[in-house]
Formats: C-alpha cells, sequence, structure tokens
C-alpha cells in the first residue's frame, strides 16, 4: 500500500509539474496575445489615422479634378479656335505648296535664260555698258481726280488709289491682300497684347534719297492725330523711338487689326517737311506731276527697297465721258479703266475682269435736323419702299447683290441670317400712317449725288420707289468735291454713298460709320448716334477674342439695322476692262489696283 501510495503521489506530482509547464505555456501564450492585440490596436490606430489622411487627399484630389475639368473644357475651346486658325494655316500653306513648283520652274527658267544671255554676250569681244529696253507705260483712266495725295488726311477712294502707289507703311498687303512686312523688318509683341517693337529695314530711302528713320513713322502717326482718320490709330497711348530704326508703341488696349490699320494707307510714312503738292513717300512710284483736271504722271522708284517694279511709268488719265474713254481704250490709248454695267457689252470678254469687292451702296440719311425723316418709321419705310432685288438685277445688270446690313459677304462679321428690309410696300404705307404721313410728304426733298450719268440714272430708281409712298425726291448732282465736302459738312439730308474696306475688319465698317465720335469727314454723315450701340462698338475694339469680338460687331449691325440711318442698298461687284498685254491684274477686294504687281507681257 505504501509503495502504491507512493507510486501515486509521483503520479500527481508529474501530473502537477505537466500541469505548472502547461499553465506556464498558456500564460506565455496569454501575454503573446495581449501584446499581439496590443500591436492590432497600433495597426489599427494607424489604419484609422491613414484612412483620414486618404479622405483629406480625395477631398483635394476632387477639387483639383473639378478644376481640370473647367480648365479642360476652356482648353478645349482654345484648341477649337486654335484647329480653326490651323485650318487656314493649312489652306494656305496648300496654296502655296501648289504655287512653288510653278514658282520654282519659273526660278530655274530665269536662270537658264540668264545662262543662255550669258553666253551670248561672252561671244562679244566688246564691252556691253548699256542694254536698251522698251519703255513700260500704263495709262489708267479714273473719271474723277483725287482730292488729295495726303495719306493722313485722304478720306475717298480715288485719294487712296494714287496714294496707295506713291507710299508705303510699316506693313502692305500682297497681291493676295495677305498682310506682310513692308518698311518693318520684323517685330514682337508682349503677352498681353500692348506693347509692340518694331525694327526697320535699313535699305529704305525715301524718293528724295532721304533715309527712313524710326522718327519719320512716329512724326507720320503724329500727323495722323491731327486728322479726320484718328479711330485708325486713337489706341495708342505712346510711341518711344528706341534708336534710328527701332520704334515702340504703347496701346491703351489690346486691338487686334492694329497691324492691319498699319497697312491700309493712312499711316503710309512721310518724311520731314511733307508737301502734298508735291508728295514724297518711300513707295514703288514717285511723283512726277498733276495736271489738274487732266493727269497725274508717276514713276517707277529704282531704289524701292523691295525691288524694282515692272512698269515704268503710270499716267492716271481723268476722262469724265465714258463713251470717250470706252473709244481711247479700243485706240489702245488707255490700257485699264473700270467699268459700269451698262459698258459692260461694250467690251469683250476677254478684255474684262470682274469680282466681289468688300463694299456697301447705301442712301445716307441725315438724322440730326427737325425732318420727317428723324422719325425712324419713316426711314424704315424708305427701306421697305425699295426693291433691291430689282435693282441689283435690272439697274445694276447682275453687278450687285442685295444689302440687308452693313457687313458685306465676305467680310468675317458678314451675317446671311440678319433679315434686313424685303420689299414690302404695304409695310411702307403703314410705317408712313403711324408716324402721321398718311398721305405721305408735303415737303419736295433732294437726294444728291455724283454728277455722272451713272449715278443720276440710280438716284432716279429710288426717287420712283419712295414716290410710292408719298415721299417726293428730286436729285441732285453736283462735282466729286462738292459733294464730299456738303456731306461732311452735314449739308446732305440725302446722299447715295458706298464705303469699301481699308483693312478687311468689321470695326473699319462700325466705327467710322456710326460711332458718334465719327461725325462728318471720318465717315458718319448721318450723324447717327446711338449710346448703347457706341458702348459695343468700344467693348468689340477691346475685346481679344475671334468669335465673341464677332458677336459683338453683328449685336452692334442688327440695332443699326432696326434704327435705320441708311438705306441699306447693295454690295457691289467691280468689273474693269484690261488691255489683253497686262499680265497680273486682279480685282482687289479693297477696290484699288497696286501697280507694282503688273506687269506688260
Amino acid at each position: 500500500l505504501s509503495q502504491k501510495t507512493s507510486e501515486f503521489v509521483s503520479q500527481i506530482i508529474e501530473l502537477k509539474n505537466e500541469m505548472l509547464k502547461n499553465f506556464q505555456m498558456l500564460s506565455d501564450l496569454l501575454v503573446r496575445s495581449i501584446s499581439d492585440v496590443e500591436q492590432g490596436i497600433c495597426f489599427l490606430n494607424s489604419a484609422v489615422d491613414s484612412f483620414n489622411e486618404n479622405k483629406k487627399l480625395m477631398e483635394n484630389l476632387n477639387t483639383l479634378t473639378n478644376e481640370m475639368v473647367e480648365s479642360t473644357s476652356q482648353m478645349i475651346e482654345q484648341c477649337n479656335e486654335l484647329g480653326a486658325q490651323f485650318r487656314n494655316l493649312k489652306e494656305e500653306y496648300g496654296k502655296i505648296e501648289k504655287n512653288f513648283p510653278q514658282y520654282f520652274n519659273a526660278v530655274d527658267t530665269s536662270a537658264q535664260t540668264s545662262e543662255k544671255i550669258l553666253d551670248m554676250l561672252n561671244h562679244y569681244e566688246k564691252d556691253v555698258t548699256i542694254l536698251k529696253k522698251e519703255y513700260k507705260t500704263i495709262v489708267f483712266r479714273d473719271s474723277i481726280e483725287p482730292i488729295t495725295l495726303d495719306p493722313a488726311i485722304k478720306t475717298d477712294a480715288r485719294s487712296h488709289e494714287v496714294i496707295e502707289q506713291i507710299f508705303t507703311g510699316l506693313l502692305t498687303f500682297d497681291s493676295a491682300n495677305n498682310l506682310i512686312p513692308a518698311i518693318a523688318d520684323n517685330f514682337t509683341v508682349s503677352k498681353d497684347g500692348r506693347q509692340w517693337d518694331f525694327t526697320l529695314k535699313k535699305n529704305v530711302k525715301f524718293h528724295n534719297g532721304q533715309p527712313l528713320t524710326a522718327k519719320n513713322v512716329m512724326d507720320t502717326i503724329r500727323r495722323v492725330r491731327k486728322g479726320p482718320n484718328l479711330n485708325f490709330i486713337d489706341y495708342i497711348n505712346e510711341m518711344i523711338v528706341l534708336d534710328d530704326y527701332r520704334i515702340r508703341f504703347i496701346l491703351e488696349y489690346p486691338y487686334l487689326p492694329f497691324l492691319a490699320n498699319l497697312a491700309c494707307g493712312v499711316c503710309d510714312i512721310t518724311p520731314d517737311n511733307f508737301n502734298p503738292e508735291a508728295p514724297v513717300g518711300a513707295g514703288p512710284y514717285r511723283f512726277i506731276e498733276w495736271n489738274k483736271g487732266k493727269e497725274i504722271v508717276l514713276e517707277v522708284f529704282n531704289d524701292f527697297f523691295d525691288g524694282r517694279p515692272p512698269i515704268d511709268q503710270i499716267i492716271v488719265k481723268f476722262i469724265e465721258d465714258d463713251n470717250e474713254a470706252v473709244e481711247l481704250f479700243h485706240q489702245g490709248k488707255i490700257d485699264i479703266m473700270q467699268i459700269t454695267s451698262d459698258m459692260i457689252k461694250k467690251f469683250s470678254e476677254d478684255e474684262l475682269v470682274s469680282g466681289p469687292v468688300l463694299s456697301t451702296q447705301y442712301l445716307g440719311i441725315n438724322v440730326q435736323p427737325d425732318t420727317p425723316f428723324k422719325d425712324k418709321r419713316v426711314r424704315q419705310a424708305l427701306n421697305y419702299a425699295l426693291d433691291r432685288e430689282y435693282y441689283c438685277r435690272v439697274i445694276l445688270e447682275g453687278q450687285a447683290v442685295p444689302a440687308r446690313g452693313v457687313f458685306p459677304p465676305g467680310l468675317s462679321s458678314y451675317n446671311p441670317e440678319i433679315k434686313g428690309y424685303s420689299y414690302n410696300l404695304d409695310r411702307a404705307r403703314e410705317l408712313m400712317r403711324e408716324a402721321g404721313f398718311a398721305n405721305g410728304l408735303d415737303q419736295e426733298y433732294a437726294i444728291d449725288v455724283r454728277d455722272s450719268k451713272t449715278s443720276v440714272h440710280r438716284a432716279q430708281y429710288l426717287r420712283d420707289c419712295f414716290k410710292k409712298i408719298g415721299i417726293k425726291i428730286v436729285v441732285n448732282p453736283m462735282p466729286w468735291k462738292e459733294f464730299l465736302e456738303r456731306g461732311y459738312e452735314g449739308k446732305s439730308l440725302l446722299c447715295t454713298k458706298s464705303w469699301i474696306s481699308d483693312n478687311g475688319d468689321p470695326d473699319n465698317f462700325l466705327f467710322p460709320l456710326f460711332h458718334s465720335r465719327s461725325f462728318g469727314s471720318p465717315g458718319n454723315t448721318s450723324f447717327y448716334k446711338n449710346s448703347k450701340v457706341d458702348e459695343i462698338i468700344e467693348k468689340a475694339r477691346s475685346e481679344p477674342n475671334v468669335k465673341q469680338r464677332i458677336r459683338l460687331y453683328q449685336q452692334a449691325e442688327e440695332i443699326i439695322v432696326d434704327d435705320a440711318p441708311w438705306v441699306f442698298i447693295s454690295h457691289g461687284v467691280d468689273s474693269y476692262a484690261v488691255n489683253k498685254k497686262i499680265g497680273g491684274f486682279r480685282v482687289d477686294p479693297f477696290g484699288i489696283i497696286r501697280f507694282r504687281n503688273l506687269w506688260v507681257e
């Protein structure tokens, strides 16, 4: 029993030790578990902290994403505009690429011809000192004389036509009316579009031999400020001559057509002590003489910076009678003449060149005097009384299209959706009744026109249209200069007019013709004033976004058409009779001839 008891006790002790060992292991596991739990809690806290930080990051990312979406939308719009510009650039490049082989062939042919000439000359044992050539002259017929040959004060197309040959500016237009550098060698512009720095070519001379410098440019712009063409440069705040061949312009605001304005003739550079009676410029032709009432003679300027033009002499002959001019053309005594629709049948098809121009023909109405025409309803009645379709088809023999508004087709701001005024005698008579003139106007009123057969004939058709609504009109023809001055001075109540673009920009129509700061010689001979129109035009002038700018000009046009300070008549097609020996002639959208681009075949 004692032995068994001893064995039992030994077993109990062994079991106790085993249990103690297990308890020790359990204790160790418990300690480790507690440690793992504590570590898990730490990890969990870290995860919570990370989650909070990630939440903040997600909120910031969401804000940034919204900003990126907005920015991307703006970028898409800008890319669309850039895409349109790129397509235009691609189209122009395509034209260059298409014409380049012809140009290269011409250069190659010229080089081969030059080599043959040199070979022929090398056969001679004597020196060749003079090569005689035929003196090439072009005679251009104009029906009226220029008013002035001073670029700073010219306001009429006839003056501009001659000025274009004698003078040139910082920039000019090529034969396709692309804007290209002239006196300027290069220029830079600041990011905000307000600072323009021009570097001039150093080989430019005036016709008197005087070198053209940056000071001449500054003095020229100052002369423009004093005349009727201030609106072309009134946004220039400051000019700084940096040295003899560099000038800086500081603009009041970024003005998109700034470069085009510098090229359109008004800003053509004149020398010191300029005399418009004996004008000196730096253009392709120099002034020789002006026999009043007969002709202006221009001679090629051999030192023209852009190369000597092919034509040696230009004679502008003033011949008022159309029949006489036609006869002289057929005799070979006139090479180029602009013709009206009733003259076209007197020429063969291969003598005619026609094309659209950026012009609008209209009847200007002076809205300031106390007459029935001060009432907008009477002016609107005049517009409804005119059958434009018949006028363009029959009176102008298809050489024009009806005008519904101010802007001509081909201008960036042209709005094909504008309704304008259709031919509607019932509506015209209704407006006359509303204005208190149910039986028409008691008094007879004059339409001032230029004293040419064509101008009188066209005005007579207007007279007959207005008679149908009780407005009695007499046609009052007068010499060109008197006609212009009466309009500038506000003495013309009604007058037939035409406006042609100087630079291809819509501002060149609305600001001079309808802004209240342009009364008189700058162009607003209707003396029309509408504060809302003024405000829109001024906003459009400083608008850098091209699409928005066009929308503003179209908005102003709609108000003007409703106010009817004009009877909107037509947009022109110009036609010329051109001697078959003349090469390079094309109808210019600005209505002028650039003789430097012509040659005699």
